[in-house]
This record gives C-alpha cells, sequence and structure tokens, in this order.
C-alpha cells in the first residue's frame, strides 16, 4: 500500500533539536495530522477493512522527496509522526515492534515536489 503526502518537506532530527519545544511540538502534531488525514483520504472508507486485512507485522518504508539538492542522510529524518499519524488514522492499532517489524528509510533530492511517500507491506 502506498500513502503519499503532497507538497511536505520531512523534517531533519537535527533542525527539530534546535527548536524551542512549543515550536517543535507544533511541528510534530502538524505532520501527525497531515500523515492522518492523507491515510484518511486515499483510504477513504476502507480503513478498517484494509486495516484488518493487513500482514502484521508490518514493514514501513519511508521515502522523502526533496526539491533542493542538499545532501540528506535518510537516518536524520525525524518519521516519528508520520509514523504515529498512520497510527491515529486507524490503519495500524500500534507502532511497537509486535505491529512494525521494521522500518526503513530513504531520502531523495532534486525531485520535482516535496513530498513523503509511505509504503507499507511493499
Amino acid at each position: 500500500m502506498k500513502i503519499v503526502i503532497e507538497n511536505c518537506k520531512c523534517p531533519s532530527w537535527n533542525d527539530m533539536q534546535k527548536k524551542h519545544w512549543v515550536m517543535k511540538s507544533v511541528d510534530r502534531d502538524a505532520l501527525i495530522i497531515l500523515a492522518c488525514d492523507a491515510v484518511r483520504k486515499q483510504l477513504k472508507g476502507s480503513i478498517r477493512r484494509i486495516a484488518e486485512e493487513l500482514k502484521i507485522p508490518a514493514t514501513v518504508r519511508i521515502e522523502a522527496h526533496f526539491t533542493h539538492g542538499n545532501r540528506r542522510d535518510p537516518d536524520n529524518l525525524y518519521v516519528k509522526p508520520v509514523i504515529d499519524g498512520i497510527v491515529k488514522s486507524g490503519l495500524l492499532s500500534d507502532d511497537n515492534g509486535k505491529i512494525i517489524d521494521w522500518v526503513a528509510l530513504k531520502a531523495e533530492v532534486k525531485m520535482p515536489s516535496d513530498k513523503i511517500i509511505i509504503y507499507i507491506n511493499e
């Protein structure tokens, strides 16, 4: 399954650590809502059915696309809110090791648009 969060730049862990805790919280919550809304919009009313059919433990791959050409380290991507948004949408019941067995990260630069693509069990 593929879920796309359009026009969204995935923050880096380093940038998030430099922010005041209030701004960090605001940015985190906004990313959770974006991910949750993307799942609900793209899967429409079938979230419950898909969640029941989903192979558990799930594998999650997250690709962050950036328009600029600056080097990005995949291990520096701040993706915890993205996974929390998937859980909030109801697609996954939790983000613990029994539900998600591994997460892979990829950063792509010089792409046509900033976006985050989430693959579950693909």
